[in-house]
């Protein structure tokens, strides 16, 4: 018989993102279905907590408060990890040793386990839900023609429409798909609203907008790019996910820690190709319901393989058996996220902060934990070189690389000699001489010499990097240290 616990819940009424609004649905149906719970939306310093087992902090309360209760706090994080926990290190002596962190993927555990290095609050991974009552296969024909979709192959795009997201790379990906399929039709369906990206507020949503419409053109898809502009209910976006044949995911979110939209695809059959990045490195697995694309942190922001996607979603889409073959292995790949398996997680969690407590074990009297505070210097995953530069409001890209480095899937690449470099992005010529990188997400200029421009333009993919040298008149060994300072930089991947 289960321990029926007495469960605050605290800051369970935010409705700042519908991600969040969901996942805080999800614990409350799962902790009162074995539990008392008790809403405490603003608890002030005397609130009385006697009647209490165990508080759930779920938008990070007590850490700010001039108090807390002399109770164990579960404090649930929401991409908190990727940015550094800044209010946990701001206000870290708060913290007890028998309080818990709730993260939602492997990346988040390692980023606290590094912070609290020594007796600090333990973190458990508690995958969220696909939720089968509202995401499930229904027949794809029948959804295709429901939305006018014709009998082409479909590729996805779920989400908030702001450059994080990497919709213009979503964008560049059916493009290059579609020349693969050798003049095959291809319908792309983005479904979404554009938005600001609230932690790291690096682009406007009007401008993004326009780009996006000029990018459209620009690659002759205007006829093949259905724009759903909504933040579809359940069931329509059920529909919709049923007539993909694929979901692109090439997230640049700092932050994704999770990501609702993959798991939903797979309970309703749908590969997912997505880059290895934060919680997709724990839902998708390559060859089993979709593919990874390599993904690594440099120091001008997140970079990925995005040719190996093309080439995955071309083969699938022509080969209609393994792309039956892999939708049963996403329906099966789906139930490790059922809505039971979540809720029988979050109560072990629970039961073993209570029973950990009462024993005496990992007390409030053991006090504060050690960890690094705010104004500790971590490490950067890459060299700094004086070539590139941010626009001014990035720079806070380099005080999170460090916590971003355990959200990549893959570190920086080692280049090698017969590596075929292609170029992150468009390059433009500024009126200084320097070159900026076409890109929302991530737009930094770098100045080159003549030399390197000239072996950045031979960047198409089909050429090693022994062979542009060799054109360049740079020596192998030479050339190798070349390319890889300007994978380094950001300009080209491999």
């Amino acid at each position: 018989m289960t321990t029926r616990l007495r469960i605050a819940l605290v800051g369970f009424d935010n409705r700042e993102i519908t991600s969040i609004v969901r996942t805080a649905a999800f614990y409350v149906e799962a902790f009162a279905a074995l539990h008392d719970v008790t809403h405490v939306p603003a608890p002030g310093k005397d609130f009385d907590w006697g009647g209490f087992d165990l508080v759930v902090d779920f938008m990070h309360h007590f850490i700010e408060a001039d108090s807390r209760p002399d109770l164990p706090v579960v404090y649930c994080t929401h991409g908190t990890a990727a940015r550094g926990m800044t209010p946990y290190r701001r206000h870290g002596h708060k913290l007890r040793r028998g309080d818990r962190f709730i993260v939602t993927s492997t990346s988040d555990k390692a980023i606290i386990e590094e912070i609290y290095f020594c007796g600090g609050p333990s973190a458990s991974v508690l995958p969220l839900v696909a939720d089968g009552r509202s995401f499930f296969p229904l027949p794809k024909a029948e959804c295709k023609g429901k939305l006018g979709l014709g009998d082409e192959p479909v590729l996805g795009f779920v989400g908030r429409l702001y450059p994080q997201k990497n919709l213009h790379q979503f964008l560049l990906m059916a493009a290059a798909v579609r020349r693969l399929l050798r003049g095959r039709r291809l319908k792309c369906v983005v479904v979404g609203e554009y938005c600001k990206y609230p932690y790291f507020d690096w682009y406007s949503e009007r401008d993004y907008e326009e780009y996006i419409g000029g990018l459209i053109k620009r690659l002759g898809l205007e006829r093949d790019v259905k724009l759903v502009h909504s933040c579809l209910p359940d069931r329509p976006l059920n529909e919709y996910y049923n007539a993909f044949d694929l979901l692109l995911h090439p997230t640049n979110v700092l932050d994704e820690n999770f990501g609702y939209v993959p798991v939903e695809a797979l309970a309703c059959g749908v590969p997912v190709v997505a880059n290895g990045w934060g919680g997709l490195k724990d839902t998708i697995l390559s060859g089993v319901n979709g593919l990874l694309m390599p993904t690594w942190v440099t120091q001008t922001g997140l970079r990925s393989s995005y040719r190996l996607g093309v080439e995955y979603a071309a083969r699938l889409l022509d080969d209609a058996a393994a792309l039956d073959a892999l939708s049963a292995q996403c329906r099966q790949r789906s139930q490790a996220f059922s809505f039971e398996r979540f809720a029988a997680t979050l109560n072990r969690i629970a039961l073993d902060v209570v029973r950990k407590h009462r024993m005496g074990g990992d007390c409030l009297g053991d006090g504060p934990p050690r960890f690094h505070p705010l104004g500790w210097e971590a490490e950067l995953p890459f060299p700094r070189h004086p070539e590139a530069q941010f626009p001014p409001f990035m720079d806070d890209w380099y005080e999170v690389a460090p916590f971003s480095a355990h959200y990549a899937g893959v570190p920086m690449p080692r280049v090698g000699p017969h590596d075929r470099p292609l170029l992150a992005g468009p390059l433009e010529e500024n009126d200084d001489g320097s070159l900026s990188l076409e890109d929302p997400c991530w737009p930094a200029s770098f100045k080159v010499s003549e030399r390197e421009r000239r072996m950045l333009r031979r960047c198409d993919g089909g050429r090693s990097v022994e062979s542009i040298s060799g054109e360049a008149g740079v020596g192998v060994e030479a050339g190798v240290g070349v390319f890889q300072k300007l994978c380094e930089l950001g300009l080209i991947t491999v």
